[in-house]
């Protein structure tokens, strides 16, 4: 199931500026079920930062009470807030939220392969270096985008 989750993983990674970029919906979905806490207010954080905590507030649907908790860490957008705030994302905003998950998912990903080692057995060897390997691979894609941006 973890192993699932881990290709998963480098499947969004690699469709990540798609799903962002080109509002390809269903991804986008999945993405933003995937995001940590952190992720999430970090996404936020980007939009009012470029437009104004009113403005964010009131594209996305939400009083500026509940803003300021998202960027207080006092809680958290929900995976269709989070949703809406790609959506809305102006290009330039988009391509630092690719940043964002890519840095998320990828951790995430590296804590997973840090518990795996710690495993005496694997129930398929194999399978878990194919993942690390792909996952590698598109990790050093999406740094070669990103400094192209």
């Amino acid at each position: 199931m973890q192993c699932q989750r881990e290709l998963l993983i480098v499947l969004l990674l690699k469709h990540l500026i798609k799903c962002i970029i080109q509002d390809d919906f269903d991804e986008r979905v999945m993405l933003a079920h995937m995001l940590s806490k952190e992720g999430r207010r970090r996404i936020i954080e980007v939009l009012v930062s470029e437009r104004g905590g009113s403005n964010v507030a009131e594209a996305l649907g939400i009083s500026r009470a509940a803003l300021s908790k998202f960027l207080n860490g006092k809680t958290h957008p929900s995976d269709a807030l989070i949703e809406k705030a790609i959506e809305i994302a102006s290009i330039e905003e988009k391509e630092k939220i690719v940043a964002i998950v890519a840095e998320d998912l990828l951790a995430f990903a590296r804590d997973f392969f840090s518990l795996l080692e710690d495993l005496e057995e694997a129930k398929n060897p194999e399978l878990l270096q194919e993942v690390l390997h792909e996952l590698e691979k598109a990790g050093e894609e999406l740094k070669s985008i990103l400094e192209k941006a």
